[in-house]
């Protein structure tokens, strides 16, 4: 893990996002914020993101992955897991959508996947 790594979880709509922390991510990945978010921090430094939704029916609760965005000087450090694993504590779904676009997201899932088996996941 890389030191003084800090990792932030809240969940909020746009209007709330204070504007330094909307203009510092719009700046890393180009993105605005949705329903879930999980930012890490080196530092005060923004280094990784994951944005998703949250949607309920059924009974159940999925958690739809909008993107996984680390530094490209900071992955391969477990950023990327350490992010999904705090929303998916925190979220509890029942299923997850997500589509891997890269080698390494797919690695990702993979390992992410293996962490939480009692999750049905809906991939792709």
């Amino acid at each position: 893990m890389t030191k003084n790594l800090k990792i932030k979880y809240r969940i909020f709509t746009r209007p709330e996002i204070g504007k330094d922390l909307e203009l510092a991510w719009k700046n890393l990945v180009g993105s605005r914020a949705r329903r879930g978010n999980v930012l890490a921090f080196s530092g005060t430094t923004p280094v990784g993101l994951f944005q998703y939704n949250i949607e309920k029916a059924d009974n159940k609760i999925f958690l739809i992955a909008d993107g996984t965005v680390v530094l490209e000087a900071k992955q391969k450090n477990g950023i990327g897991k350490e992010m999904w694993t705090i929303a998916l504590k925190k979220e509890r779904p029942n299923i997850v959508q997500v589509c891997a676009t890269s080698l390494g997201g797919t690695k990702l899932i993979t390992s992410v996947k293996k962490k939480f088996p009692k999750i049905t996941w809906d991939t792709w």
